[in-house]
């Protein structure tokens, strides 16, 4: 097996105990993630599902400040009371930001945390694994009853995205963006809630806020949703304007870019062809039809392009606006 799957954390501790014959410390994994802890604590389930509770200890100490490493030990330690209250009292102590549950063996775990603990963290944690196990209402009805009691704005975040669109939601989130008014994902969450709401004021105002007091270029994702909160309140030069200051990287499946500046460009054009000045309208049709590399978006092969609006409104401005496209019905 080791030299199938040499990078296997199993492997790594196997070899570390045979090596030593003692129980090794849990550095002896090799981590090389974005989430290392999960490695860990996927690996504590593994051993604690055979018995083998002893390397399941061993693998949990390795994450001193994991809140679900330590409710995990202290319920593995219910055996000698005094050292399971301290364990639960330090996992009650910990963010719940970096920490998601989702698997079965930790329910007994979480369900014994919040019968002997009152704080609302190891709710938050059991909530998010029920939520994950489809069982919605009961995960709802957990994050209701702790009203505004949780301190940590992920908190709010995590129940606005559960009780649907309404005022409930957007309290959530206003509260979030105010514990915490440098971090992206809540402005973001509260603008798209807007949208959806068809409240493009509101929309842009919080996008815009967020973008004036932390700068363009700072959260990539929060100035593409300026340029959609400025296009859908008609401020189509604007939107035109920030897109052609930014700089996005191309990922798997990115359109956005290209379609906010295709959409901006062709609404310039009808705003100059309602106005009659037909040569700036042409302009317009003529770059939308471009695909700036700043954008991030490739440009397809032509004959998977369709450009027939841009075709339709630039024989219309050719004709002084009074010309009829020979396709359409007189």
């Amino acid at each position: 097996m080791e030299n199938r799957l040499p990078l296997n954390p199993f492997v790594d501790w196997e070899r570390a105990r045979s090596a030593t014959g003692a129980m090794p410390p849990a550095s002896v994994i090799r981590q090389q993630n974005e989430m290392p802890w999960e490695g860990l604590l996927e690996l504590a389930s593994f051993y604690l599902s055979a018995g083998m509770d002893a390397d399941g200890k061993a693998l949990l100490a390795g994450l001193p400040t994991h809140p679900l490493a330590l409710y995990w030990r202290a319920w593995l330690e219910r055996s000698d009371p005094q050292e399971s209250q301290r364990l639960l009292a330090q996992a009650d102590d910990q963010p719940v930001g970096h920490a998601f549950a989702f698997r079965e063996e930790m329910l007994p775990v979480l369900r014994w945390a919040t019968a002997t603990s009152s704080h609302w963290r190891p709710r938050y944690h059991l909530a998010l694994l029920l939520h994950h196990k489809n069982r919605r209402a009961e995960a709802l009805a957990l994050v209701r009853a702790l009203a505004d009691r949780p301190e940590e704005p992920a908190f709010y975040a995590l129940r606005a995205l559960w009780v649907g669109d309404g005022a409930e939601a957007e309290r959530d989130l206003r509260r979030a963006l105010s514990m915490d008014p440098a971090e992206w994902r809540y402005p973001k969450l509260l603008t798209q809630l807007l949208i959806r709401r068809g409240e493009a004021a509101s929309a842009l105002s919080v996008a815009e806020g967020y973008v004036r007091a932390r700068g363009e270029g700072k959260a990539p994702i929060m100035d593409m949703l300026l340029a959609k909160t400025l296009l859908l309140n008609r401020r189509y030069a604007d939107c035109d304007a920030l897109l052609s200051r930014m700089q996005i990287i191309p990922f798997e499946g990115s359109t956005d870019g290209r379609a906010l500046y295709w959409e901006a460009k062709m609404m310039m054009a009808v705003d100059a062809f309602g106005r009659k000045d037909y040569k700036l309208a042409l302009r317009q049709v003529q770059a939308a039809a471009e695909w700036p590399e700043h954008l991030g978006v490739g440009k397809p092969y032509e004959a998977d392009i369709d450009t027939r609006l841009e075709r339709y409104l630039e024989h219309l401005c050719r004709g002084g606006g009074t010309r009829r496209h020979p396709l359409l019905p007189a």
